[in-house]
């Protein structure tokens, strides 16, 4: 699907169609490094070495996760909301798992394209990450 990368509310950088949607439409593949589970903490630890204070990852399966802080397409700035309209799946593409974006309801043209997260809450923290979605479950 055609989707553009613009200024959002929720976060800065948003993640929007540039066509109507129909539900359940693919609509963008998640791209990025892909690393083993063992990795990840080192990963993290270099992230943070050099002042990077946050690193996107996306757990695929078992064994393979998706770091798409730096090197990534257009799908890495979907932004996350309490509505989401669109949510990630993985599927089998080019004999892998993959992460691919799916809307969950039809979505016109210019909307942003958004993700429920499904993050609890942060390890040592009694509140989660905070959410500028502005929906009304928000």
């Amino acid at each position: 699907k055609a989707v553009k990368v613009a200024s959002s509310l929720i976060h800065k950088l948003g993640l929007f169609t540039e066509e109507d949607i129909r539900e359940d439409e693919m609509i963008i593949e998640l791209i990025g490094r892909r690393v083993t589970v063992e990795e990840v903490d080192a990963l993290e630890k270099h992230y943070q070495g050099i002042g990077i204070k946050e690193c996107f990852l996306f757990t695929v399966d078992e064994y393979d996760i998706i770091d798409y802080t730096h090197k990534s397409n257009a799908a890495r700035f979907a932004n996350y909301s309490c509505k989401p309209n669109i949510e990630a799946k993985i599927i089998k593409l080019r004999g892998k798992n993959s992460v691919i974006y799916f809307s969950r309801r039809a979505i016109e043209k210019g909307e942003e394209l958004t993700l429920g997260y499904n993050f609890g809450l942060e390890i040592g923290s009694r509140h989660r990450n905070p959410c500028n979605c502005g929906t009304s479950t928000c």
